[in-house]
């Protein structure tokens, strides 16, 4: 995420876009003077698409979590996590994903994660802590900390 001269931008990270080979990539920018997002999708390459949406027509940003098992048991607990910050519109029950944070779990990490089945090199990522970070910039960013 880079704030510059009123402007917000979040884009793909670069690993994940050599892990789909370059294929896809999305870029979210927040327009302040101008009051509008704009979410860019790249797909298979060639296929790219732009969605606008009004700062007026955000009635509030959402915070949605999922998570894989490793091995699909359902004792384990620490898988692979994805975050999803979106858009709820005024008038509408469409929620608009706006960015996804993807890393692994992080809730059982340590030793106590390792014992339990965990990989032996217990790796936890930072997804949630930028989600958090993300989710709070465009609650500030479109003013809804006041609603």
């Amino acid at each position: 995420m880079v704030r510059s001269s009123g402007r917000i931008v979040a884009r793909s990270s670069f690993l994940q876009q050599l892990f789909y080979l370059f294929s896809c990539k999305r870029v979210v920018t927040f327009e302040r003077e101008k009051r509008y997002i704009e979410i860019y999708r790249k797909t298979w390459w060639f296929k790219k698409a732009s969605d606008f949406v009004c700062y007026d027509q955000v009635s509030d940003v959402s915070f949605g979590f999922e998570d894989w098992n490793d091995f699909g048991f359902e004792f384990w607990q620490d898988g692979y996590e994805k975050i999803w910050v979106s858009l709820e519109l005024k008038n509408s029950d469409e929620l608009v994903p706006l960015v996804c944070f993807e890393g692994e779990g992080s809730r059982e990490t340590g030793i106590f994660g390792t014992l339990l089945g965990d990989s032996i090199f217990d790796f936890r990522g930072n997804q949630q802590a930028l989600a958090s970070e993300f989710y709070n910039t465009v609650k500030d960013e479109l003013g809804m900390w006041s609603r």
